[in-house]
């Protein structure tokens, strides 16, 4: 069972693009500095810095 994300997390979604990326990542650095990116990112939604022409809102830097 997944566990559901709470009043204070975010849920994170891959894009098929984005899924395919990370299936090309085979060094353990970088599967560590991501895995640590996306926990920042599932706990305080708005890190980082806006992505450049997206009016989403915010997005990691």
């Amino acid at each position: 069972m997944t566990p559901q994300p709470g009043p204070r997390r975010a849920r994170i979604a891959f894009s098929d693009s984005a899924a395919k990326q990370l299936d090309n990542i085979t060094s353990e650095a970088q599967l560590h500095a991501l895995d640590r990116a996306l926990v920042v990112i599932s706990v305080g939604p708005d890190a980082g810095e806006p992505i450049p022409g997206d009016t989403a809102g915010k997005g990691a830097a």
